[in-house]
């Protein structure tokens, strides 16, 4: 089949050349951008996914109703028996339960003032810290889990696992750190942003303003080629640099 252009000299185009001419040419409708958002969202959480499935610790997904979306193999070995669901398997963990619904609460109203943690939680004959961190997908909240052993982060001088930072992650705080139009707390805020805490708590944990915690974060999306606070943490997720990042945070924290 084919057609013919107006304007092409009588000349006739093949059907497949016109519809991808076309393509080109026509404004992008608000479905369009819909359908954009939507593919954002999916996206979102499919790298979530696949970031957490490889996690050195258990860890999980759940939505603001509760359910389960994902839970990676290190959660399901840990935890769960062949026949037991997670919903199930935490109904019966009544004091836990209790704990990481108010902790859930606290960072969708996004009020903590230190990172999201529950901690001394003693399951499967261990003691555990977990974080709990919000994550916005589209209009609705999920939320991630992730499970440390206790002994690990209270004594991290015993703690052998060795952290290794990718060179490009370091030279991009070094650049940040040499940035004149940013104050000597840049760090430090990238630190905290990253772990999920909120801009009124940093502001109180570094004695800043809100207004330079903001610009310091709107800067280090910036160098980090990211436009938010979730595509940054994904991005550090991905680079391995979780374990780093909570023990610098962490640290901040128990200084001041």
């Amino acid at each position: 089949m084919k057609l013919k252009i107006a304007d092409a000299g009588r000349r006739e185009l093949p059907a497949s050349t016109v519809h991808r001419i076309l393509c080109e040419e026509v404004p992008m409708y608000p479905m369009d951008r819909i359908q954009q958002k939507h593919a954002r969202q999916i996206d979102l959480l499919e790298n979530l996914t696949a970031v957490i499935q490889d996690y050195p610790n258990p860890a999980c997904i759940r939505d603001e109703t509760g359910k389960f979306i994902f839970c990676n193999t290190l959660f399901h070995e840990s935890f769960l028996t062949q026949d037991q669901s997670a919903e199930k398997w935490l109904l019966s963990q009544r004091d836990f339960c209790e704990l990481i619904s108010v902790t859930e609460m606290e960072a969708y109203r996004n009020e903590h003032t230190h990172l999201n943690l529950v901690e001394d939680v003693f399951i499967q004959n261990r003691f555990w810290t977990i974080s709990v961190q919000s994550f916005l997908n589209g209009h609705r909240n999920i939320i991630l889990w992730q499970f440390y052993d206790a002994a690990h982060v209270r004594h991290k001088d015993s703690y052998n696992q060795k952290t290794i930072v990718s060179d490009d992650i370091r030279n991009i705080i070094r650049r940040m750190s040499d940035d004149s139009s940013v104050s000597s707390y840049v760090n430090d805020v990238f630190y905290l942003y990253s772990t999920g805490i909120s801009h009124n708590a940093i502001a109180r944990i570094l004695n800043i303003s809100i207004s330079t915690s903001k610009k310091h974060a709107s800067l280090i999306c910036d160098y980090f080629s990211v436009s938010n606070k979730d595509e940054l943490i994904i991005l550090l997720y991905n680079k391995k640099f979780i374990y780093y990042l909570y023990e610098k945070a962490m640290c901040i924290i128990n200084t001041r």
